[in-house]
């Protein structure tokens, strides 16, 4: 898992036991007291060897400056 300065999360998985997570897996985040969560896969056969999660902020493509004329 890796932090970058922005805030991103990248996940790598490098090899995974095919046994564990053949059948299901579930992929996410959450706060320290598991009340507020971003759910990537749940429950599923998503992750695989070699597979990269990336999670971030999405720049907005609009902003609005009233103070500006």
């Amino acid at each position: 898992m890796i932090l970058d300065r922005r805030g991103a999360i990248t996940i790598q998985y490098e090899e995974v036991d095919p046994a564990f997570y053949a059948t299901s897996g579930t992929i996410g985040i959450e706060d320290r007291l598991g009340n507020i969560g971003l759910e990537v896969a749940f429950n599923t056969p998503y992750v695989h060897d070699s597979l990269v999660v990336r999670i971030s902020r999405t720049q907005p493509w609009l902003t609005y400056r009233p103070d500006r004329v």
